[in-house]
């Protein structure tokens, strides 16, 4: 073995495959077009404006904006999952950047759609797939 150097194996890092990192580069950028999209709309009386990210059924998931408050603790930007039919909030997550809030509608957007797809399961009448 004269010459020859022994280089310890690295590390392993996970792989991530391709169509997730599609989907969040395409979610980073759909929340990058809402937050844009804020600006056009205008504050209600709550000091809040909001615009739609994605719809699951009945389930839509949305970018939200808050004035600034006194308290600089509380984030501004908000990602919630509302129930259209109960016109209700079931989940808001806070973020202080676009970043954050990409990953928050990445996690909120998956659990609308599983929402969506439990629905549609327990909806009465509904035909099951047969197997073979």
């Amino acid at each position: 073995m004269s010459g020859l150097v022994l280089v310890p194996r690295r590390k392993k890092f996970p792989r991530i495959a391709l169509a997730d990192v599609l989907n969040r580069r395409s979610i980073e950028a759909l929340v990058l077009q809402a937050y844009f999209q804020l600006v056009r709309v205008a504050w209600n009386e709550n000091g809040s404006r909001s615009t739609s990210l994605a719809s699951y059924g009945n389930y839509g998931v949305r970018l939200l904006e808050r004035k600034a408050a006194d308290d600089a603790d509380v984030p501004h930007l908000w990602v919630e999952l509302h129930a259209n039919d109960m016109q209700t909030s079931i989940e808001t997550r806070g973020c202080d950047d676009i970043e954050a809030a990409a990953l928050a509608a990445e996690d909120i957007m998956s659990r609308a759609r599983q929402l969506d797809e439990d629905t549609e399961a327990a909806r009465p009448g509904r035909r099951t797939p047969q197997l073979g």
